[in-house]
């Protein structure tokens, strides 16, 4: 994201002589400049694309994670200006991880807004596309779960497989903390996607009493919920979700600046938005 200063401060000292449209575009470059220098600030994970030298394709440390690639990573511009395709490891886990970018989104009151190409890996066989994608110089935030059934749990085969496939900077893979996609739904969202059906209903609420019994806020980020709350589980919730108020969502899903889903909405908002920092 770059913002040229000094054109914009020459724009506000003609400001009198500018035209209503002008003004009006003025004042939307001002409010755009603020909002992306304070995401600059706030924000660990940023993505710089551009030309030259510095554009060298290493993640520089430093307090922030700055990814900077050079447009001629790219065999052509168009690979880089289709957007990022955001890969769960089936198309409703995508779909789920774009809306905690939104809710986090609106949680920083940020106007920001996130652009994905959103696609599922088909479970086992997502290793093989993400390495598809990467040849063909995509750019991709790989989302995958861990499979754990405890903290000090290995992870499974699907995360290990893909987390070998060779890759540049923008081509990322992101570890969930929890077990699978569906445990990032919390209890509320799921009571009120569940409400009529008496199925879904009646296994959250004995989940919710052997979490209560297990007296352990890792429970549910462990627990194996596609048995628990059956298949239609994140479908429903993520049919749910999609329409509501990201306010809204944010408050229900918990959602956090800081923390493991913190950093996961972080990545999501910087490779949401890297579409709209490119050259058309």
């Amino acid at each position: 994201m770059w913002i040229d200063k000094a054109q914009t401060a020459r724009l506000s000292a003609v400001h009198d002589a500018l035209g209503p449209r002008e003004k009006g575009a003025l004042r939307n470059i001002e409010a755009s400049s603020s909002e992306i220098l304070g995401l600059r600030n706030r924000m660990k994970w940023l993505i710089q694309v551009g030309l030259g030298a510095t554009f060298d394709g290493s993640a520089m440390q430093g307090g922030k994670e700055i990814i900077r690639v050079s447009l001629h990573h790219f065999d052509d511009l168009t690979r880089s200006t289709n957007g990022t395709i955001l890969l769960g490891e089936n198309p409703k886990d995508a779909v789920l991880y774009r809306i905690l970018g939104e809710a986090f989104v609106a949680h920083c009151g940020w106007r920001t807004q996130l652009s994905f190409d959103e696609r599922g890996g088909g479970g086992s066989t997502t290793a093989p596309t993400f390495a598809k994608l990467c040849a063909e110089g995509k750019i991709v935030l790989a989302i995958v779960d861990s499979d754990r059934s405890h903290a000090g749990a290995p992870l499974g085969q699907t995360a290990e497989n893909v987390q070998k496939i060779g890759h540049t900077p923008l081509q990322h893979v992101h570890v969930l903390h929890v077990r699978y996609a569906e445990n990032l739904i919390s209890p509320p969202v799921y009571e009120e996607a569940f409400a009529g059906k008496k199925s879904e209903l009646t296994a959250l609420a004995e989940l919710k009493q052997t979490e209560r019994q297990g007296g352990t806020s890792a429970f549910h980020d462990h627990a194996n919920l596609k048995d628990a709350l059956g298949k239609k589980a994140l479908e429903l919730a993520v049919a749910w979700m999609e329409n509501k108020d990201r306010k809204r969502m944010a408050k229900l899903l918990g959602i956090e600046k800081k923390g493991p889903v913190g950093e996961l909405c972080e990545k999501l908002v910087a490779w949401g938005i890297a579409p709209n920092t490119r050259p058309a």
